[in-house]
C-alpha cells in the first residue's frame, strides 16, 4: 500500500477536523501541473537506467519530451512516485524499458484514489 492510500484510508478512518484538513490539503495539490525543473533530474537519470546501450543527449531529449507530454497535469509528487514505483518489485515489468504510458497509468491510479477519497471526505464534511 502506497503511503498516499495509507494516509486516504487514515484520513477518512479518522474523520476528524485535523485529518480532513489534511486529506484537503493533500487533494489540492491534483489542481497542480507537475514542476518539470524538480522532475527533470529523476527523469533523465530514469531514462538512462533503462537504456540498453550509451545514449546521446538528444535521444534522452526526445524521450524527456515524450514522458513530458505524456505525464503533462499530473502533480509532481505523483510523477515521482510513478517512478519509484516503476523500479519497485511491486512493479513485475521493473526490467523492462519504461514507455510514457507506464508512468501516466500510475500516476493515473495515485490521482484517482485521491479523487475517490475526495468525494468521500466531500460526503463527510456534509453530514456534520
Amino acid at each position: 500500500m502506497s503511503s498516499l492510500t495509507r494516509f486516504t484510508k487514515l484520513a477518512l478512518e479518522g474523520s476528524t477536523n485535523l485529518n480532513l484538513d489534511r486529506a484537503n490539503m493533500l487533494l489540492s495539490t491534483l489542481d497542480g501541473n507537475c514542476d518539470w525543473n524538480r522532475v527533470a533530474p529523476h527523469l533523465s537519470e530514469f531514462i538512462d537506467a533503462y537504456s540498453q546501450r550509451e545514449v546521446s543527449s538528444d535521444v534522452i531529449a526526445i524521450r524527456s519530451n515524450d514522458f513530458m507530454r505524456e505525464l503533462n497535469g499530473y502533480p509532481t509528487w505523483a510523477v515521482l512516485d510513478a517512478f519509484r514505483w516503476y523500479k519497485s518489485k511491486e512493479n513485475k515489468y521493473r526490467h523492462a524499458q519504461p514507455k510514457p504510458g507506464d508512468i501516466a497509468e500510475q500516476c493515473h491510479k495515485a490521482t484517482d484514489t485521491l479523487r475517490a477519497a475526495s468525494l468521500m471526505i466531500a460526503r463527510i464534511e456534509t453530514q456534520r
